[in-house]
């Protein structure tokens, strides 16, 4: 198994195509687990006396780490890890109701962006891709009265 620096890019890998002797199909695999601890506000829009709308504004400070593995045609494969952490600005958007006087269920989407050597992109060669950590969620909130 040869392990190789972050200065290698993932997807394109230009560098390693003289190393391949040009193969053009390789089999690539990024495997991302990232932990998050938020802080965050949010802005709630009530309408119609049961439905909310909220926006989310705040911080992630992630820790990530990224197993990759390249599988060329011939030759064996390629592994590296990337370990990083950050803080991001945070961004969410989601929706309420509270359809008995003491549920509310709420369906919220949220984002982050994490450090871009963990998924090996190069922004020199692809410009529509990004690493983003998107989560979804389903609450339902029991209150006290």
């Amino acid at each position: 198994m040869k392990r190789f620096d972050r200065q290698i890019y993932f997807p394109r890998f230009r560098e390693w195509r003289q190393y391949f002797e040009g193969a053009d199909v390789i089999d690539i695999n990024a495997v991302q687990k990232t932990d998050a601890i938020e802080l965050s506000g949010i802005v709630v829009f009530p309408f119609a006396k049961i439905w909310e709308i909220y926006m989310k504004l705040g911080a992630a400070y992630w820790d990530a780490t990224s197993t990759q593995t390249l599988t060329p045609p011939s030759g064996p494969p390629i592994d590296r890890v990337i370990d990083e952490s950050g803080t991001d600005f945070l961004l969410g958007v989601g929706a309420g109701i509270t359809p008995w006087e003491n549920v509310h269920v709420r369906l919220e989407a949220q984002a982050f962006r994490t450090d871009d050597k963990l998924l090996g992109l190069d922004f020199e060669t692809v410009d529509d891709l990004e690493a983003r950590f998107d989560a979804y969620t389903l609450e339902v909130h029991w209150r006290f009265q």
